[in-house]
């Protein structure tokens, strides 16, 4: 088992970027990075004060003050029992070695957490803040082909469905007793099953690379208890989330799908298309009307009527653009909280992750776009005895250098330069920009949401 890294010689990159079309602000802490391998595969906060991270070289990460910064994270690597396929487990926990992936994590609450990887082994603990030494493992099989899982959910302490390649369904009513108490469901068809979300025992989904949606209302039933719809809107889909019986959400790079019938086959899924570009990796939601997503641009996607139009999601850069830059998993354990994971070993967080509500969500699709960020505006709420007060934005490309278009509320976008003052009076008031591309106008909008309110005059 590999020991903690020392907090002491952690790196420390703070990011704070506006949404692109939201007012919330992300703070992205980075831990050391190990290069190509250094990836957060997937997060689950079970409440506010309880973050878990997994990961490349089956890392694991946890806090219990998620936006706390790196002081407030512990990382480790747990060690597989066993053996990697024909490479034999090395002494001393080093697992830097292909394959070596937790790919999906649950926790049904705080005192309890199961995570699965792509080479088969299943890990549990019910300290999920106490390090890696709190985790115990298994391999789900012994012998013969690994099964690689690629996500787990646990409605509750009783009940873990993962997914796996190959069309698997694995299931647990006992999940921390070994891999005896873990049975392997073989759907007919060998789907490329990639994210899978438990509403309740009573309602499972799962979804894949095929073009797939898999449902069951009695998920340990076996594999006739799981209904395959095959639908070609639906192509690649990696991530689900169902925060109730009656409502679930998942997406690709060419719309997001809703459902407030999700066994009602095909038909019962709305499209809501146009919402990203890029493939949507991960969805959580906090409640019915509030369910983020996040794609492999580290973008973030929210929506505070998951069920409606294109124009209620929101468009937020979470972490300016990288090379090989990426989320792979976000959770939203409250309106109040989300937290999303990717690569170098990224955790970017947001206490205001559906504060600006609806708004256009204009791409230009299947290209990275110049991106704007805000770094400088007024307080969100202004309180003036004054019928006017001066306000003042400052903002900067990240990217290519294409210069601005900005507007205040209904005025049309004009060129502009930062800084962009503005002469507003009392009532709620909207300043947007965009980059002006020189191949035309991109229509990313960066915006900033504040409110002008009469201050109440001393009586005398």
């Amino acid at each position: 088992m590999r020991a903690l890294l020392g907090l002491a010689s952690a790196l420390l990159l703070l990011v704070l970027a506006p949404g692109a079309l939201a007012a919330s602000e992300w703070q992205t802490t980075q831990f050391p990075d190990e290069g190509e391998t250094g990836l957060f595969l997937d997060v689950d906060c079970p409440s506010v004060s309880l973050c878990v991270a997994v990961g490349s070289n089956d890392a694991i990460a946890s806090s219990s003050d998620p936006t706390g910064g790196i002081g407030a994270w512990r990382i480790g690597h747990l060690q597989e029992p066993g053996s990697y396929g024909d490479v034999p487990a090395p002494p001393g926990g080093n697992v830097f070695l292909p394959g070596a992936q937790i790919r999906g994590v649950s926790c049904p609450d705080t005192g309890f957490c199961v995570a699965v990887t792509r080479l088969g082994g299943i890990f549990t603990t019910t300290d999920p803040d106490g390090g890696v030494a709190a985790w115990n493992g298994f391999h789900l099989q012994q012998s013969g082909p690994r099964v690689h899982m690629y996500g787990v959910s646990c409605p509750s302490a009783s009940l873990c469905v993962a997914v796996a390649l190959g069309g698997k369904i694995i299931t647990s009513t006992d999940p921390a007793a070994g891999p005896d108490a873990w049975s392997v469901a073989q759907l007919p068809e060998e789907l490329e099953l990639q994210g899978v979300s438990c509403a309740s025992p009573s309602l499972c989904v799962a979804v894949g690379e095929d073009g797939t949606i898999v449902t069951s209302t009695t998920p340990t039933g076996g594999a006739g208890a799981w209904t395959v719809v095959h639908e070609p809107r639906f192509e690649t889909m990696m991530g689900v989330s169902c925060p109730s019986r009656f409502f679930c959400v998942t997406g690709n790079d060419k719309a997001v799908f809703s459902s407030d019938d999700p066994t009602g086959g095909a038909g019962a899924w709305k499209e809501a298309a146009g919402v990203t570009p890029l493939p949507l990796t991960a969805f959580d939601c906090a409640s019915t009307a509030a369910c983020a997503a996040v794609n492999n641009n580290f973008d973030v996607i929210a929506s505070i009527d998951p069920g409606g139009p294109p124009s209620d999601w929101t468009f937020t850069n979470a972490v300016p653009y990288t090379s090989a830059n990426g989320a792979f998993g976000v959770s939203c354990p409250t309106t109040d909280l989300c937290v999303a994971v990717g690569t170098h070993y990224l955790i970017a967080t947001s206490t205001d992750p559906f504060g600006d509500g609806p708004a256009a969500a204009g791409q230009k699709a299947g290209l990275r776009r110049p991106t704007v960020k805000i770094t400088g505006h007024p307080r969100r709420k202004i309180r003036t005895a004054k019928k006017w007060v001066r306000v003042r934005f400052r903002f900067r490309e990240i990217g290519a250098d294409v210069g601005f278009l900005c507007k205040l509320d209904k005025q049309k976008f004009r060129p502009c330069r930062s800084p962009r003052a503005y002469r507003v009076g009392i009532g709620r008031h909207a300043f947007r920009i965009k980059a002006n591309d020189p191949g035309g106008p991109d229509q990313t909008v960066t915006s900033f949401r504040f409110r002008v309110i009469p201050k109440a005059r001393s009586a005398r």
